[in-house]
């Protein structure tokens, strides 16, 4: 069975969707890398994965808007 990668896995959301899927029976890669990282996702196999949740963000209202686009835009396309 190929697993599911939860990005943002040490976020609040992130690490309750990673322990729903685990209770599941899902193997589960939980992903807690930096989006800002030239290659963030080099570590991860591509032929592994079958599901990607991605819950990864800055959601924080007191950051600048170079890293929340950075994080939640470019990021994004990232992955």
């Amino acid at each position: 069975m190929k697993a599911v990668l939860v990005t943002g896995a040490r976020g609040y959301l992130g690490a309750r969707i990673a322990a729903l899927y685990a209770r599941a029976g899902r193997r589960v890669l939980a992903w807690a890398g930096d989006l800002r990282d030239g290659a963030p996702f080099a570590g991860i196999d591509p032929a592994e994965v079958g599901v990607i949740v991605h819950a990864a963000a800055v959601t924080r209202f007191n950051v600048g808007a170079e890293l929340a686009r950075e994080v939640n835009l470019r990021g994004t396309v990232k992955l």
